[in-house]
């Protein structure tokens, strides 16, 4: 964007739906010249008004349903696939899901994809493995991890993202037990560090900054030549394997 000749302006909102109202409704009251919303709702009339009353505007990572807005975002039906296929392959059946909030389209269709490929493959839906999780974080991570172990003992854990992944791993340590010889584990979105962790999270790489590029791009035409038309843009995801998934115990 700056490149283009423009500033960029970055709004905060937490995944807060008041807080993005507020940051759309500011930042048109200043006249930008557009806008890149990574905060959208599964329905969200904030980001519907303002494409409709003809502000230029991208979703990123986050689709907005019934509305015709470019969008920018990753195959998370492909990555949540290569998750499963990869659990099942090392002989996990009972794998439990920490999917996002509903309300999110990234946790909306990761929940989605992961039951079509569990009964895909032959895996165990049954619902004392799935606990969803109010936010993307930590904290949320530990209260889902602790709600399923209080029911069922899984032996493989697939988180709605990284933050997910590592509250999950706090409540193993806490609970006695390890990964991967008692738990395997797998994250979303690869983010920074997780190979740090101990030990090293397989997780579902995403090309968020090939994301972000093409979204300016879209915008940036948008601006110069005119509306781009509804159109989605799908970015490929990638499993890294790492040390926190093994076969199941006995295997």
């Amino acid at each position: 964007l700056s490149r283009g000749g423009y500033t960029s302006i970055i709004a905060d909102t937490d995944n807060d739906a008041r807080r993005e109202v507020d940051s759309i409704a500011a930042l048109r009251a200043r006249q930008v010249d557009g806008l890149l919303v990574a905060s959208a709702h599964r329905e969200d009339s904030a980001v519907t008004t303002a494409v409709e009353q003809g502000m230029p505007l991208v979703l990123v990572n986050r689709r907005a349903e019934g509305a015709a807005i470019p969008t920018v975002a990753s195959d998370d039906r492909s990555g949540i696939e290569q998750a499963v296929r990869h659990l099942v392959g090392l002989g996990h059946t009972a794998i439990a899901h920490l999917p996002g909030p509903a309300w999110l389209s990234t946790g909306f269709e990761r929940a989605r994809a992961f039951r079509h490929h569990m009964a895909e493959l032959g895996g165990d839906l049954a619902p004392e493995l799935s606990e969803e999780c109010a936010t993307y974080s930590v904290a949320e991570g530990a209260r889902a991890a602790r709600a399923v172990l209080d029911r069922t003992t899984p032996t493989a854990i697939l988180a709605g993202n990284d933050q997910i992944a590592v509250g999950v791993l706090d409540v193993l340590r806490e609970r006695g037990l390890s990964c991967p010889q008692d738990v395997s584990l797998v994250g979303y979105n690869d983010m920074t560090f997780m190979d740090k962790l101990s030990p090293p999270l397989t997780t579902v790489r995403v090309p968020h900054a090939s994301i972000g590029v093409e979204a300016a791009q879209i915008l940036l035409r948008w601006l110069t030549v005119g509306p781009p038309g509804p159109s989605v843009v799908t970015l490929p995801v990638e499993l890294v394997v790492r040390g926190s998934t093994a076969p199941p115990r006995g295997r």
